[in-house]
């Protein structure tokens, strides 16, 4: 069922060109990403579903209600949105710019303290954060509140532009895992910005590809990476990125074979089944094997990986 709908969205700004006869349908439920270099539209997008920008033509649909008939404060206010520079209050504790919007629209104190407990613990936080400020955080940290304020509300939608842009490799990886899991646990429907192919693809259940305003590409994320049928414009921007980074986002666990005939004199190399396929394909390049005994934390043998079979467990995703 569709939460946001674009039917012949027009947006210019002066006499520039963004979208132009812009279509799409976005399902509750999904995590999408819009992807693409800067200037492509995606951030526009995103202020188009909030009302933060009005489309010169076109109609826009969020929740079965054109957007020209919500009340843009309520419209606002029924949203998460997380963006690369937070913009917590500097004067308000953590606790306090969690549940701003709960204070805006006069929730119990109690009730905003129990769901600031618990959204902090949700984006990886202990209770002890609520009582700093935000200038005794890191930038990482930051942007976790930031994530735990868009979801203080509730909210069915989720928009995120950019959100770990801004912070170091390590931590940026730290927060992917994090909104990866809050995305299983909630099921909200994000729609999560980002010109890193990475990113993308270790994140969104669906991927849509833009290029200057218009759709290159709009699949789900194995079908995205390993359908033969690409543009010039895809293959360009991706050359084998979007594969390597799906290798890397699905773990060896997803591709085990079960060897009944297997000669049990000769050691295999071992890997851990939650490692990543890529990993897999590295360690058998390194120990000059095309076959890997999986085992679980405890060490017990799952299955094998073997070389051979890899594309046919990709397929069957």
């Amino acid at each position: 069922m569709s939460i946001i709908t674009f039917d012949k969205v027009k947006k210019t700004y002066d006499d520039i060109k963004v979208l132009e006869d812009f279509d799409l349908n976005i399902d509750e439920g999904e995590f999408v990403i819009l992807l693409g270099p800067s200037g492509c539209g995606k951030t526009t997008i995103l202020k188009l579903i909030n009302g933060l920008l009005k489309a010169n033509e076109g109609q826009i649909i969020i929740k079965n209600k054109l957007i020209s008939d919500w009340n843009p404060i309520e419209l606002r206010r029924s949203m998460g949105y997380v963006i690369q520079q937070v913009g917590l209050f500097p004067h308000l504790n953590i606790e306090s710019n969690i549940c701003y919007t709960l204070n805006l629209v006069k929730v119990k104190k109690d009730i905003q303290h129990n769901r600031a407990k618990e959204l902090i613990e949700l984006v990886g936080l202990d209770e002890s954060y609520l009582n700093r400020y935000p200038r005794e955080l890191s930038g990482g940290q930051q942007q976790r509140i930031g994530v735990a304020r868009a979801l203080a509300a509730s909210p069915d939608i989720i928009l995120m532009d950019e959100p770990f842009g801004a912070v170091d490799e390590v931590t940026r990886r730290s927060l992917q895992e994090e909104i990866t899991k809050i995305y299983k646990k909630l099921g909200k429907t994000i729609i999560f910005v980002t010109h890193d192919i990475e990113e993308a693809i270790k994140l969104g259940s669906r991927i849509v590809l833009l290029n200057e305003g218009e759709i290159d590409r709009d699949k789900n994320k194995k079908d995205f990476v390993l359908s033969k049928e690409k543009t010039d414009y895809a293959e360009n921007f991706f050359g084998s990125k979007d594969f390597i980074s799906y290798l890397s986002s699905v773990k060896i666990a997803k591709c085990l074979e079960q060897k009944t005939e297997l000669n049990e004199t000769i050691e295999y190399p071992l890997i851990n089944e939650e490692l990543s396929v890529l990993k897999g394909i590295q360690t058998c390049i390194e120990t000059q094997s095309n076959l890997l005994s999986v085992v679980d934390d405890s060490g017990k043998i799952k299955g094998y990986f073997i070389i051979d079979s890899i594309y046919k467990h990709l397929l069957a995703l």
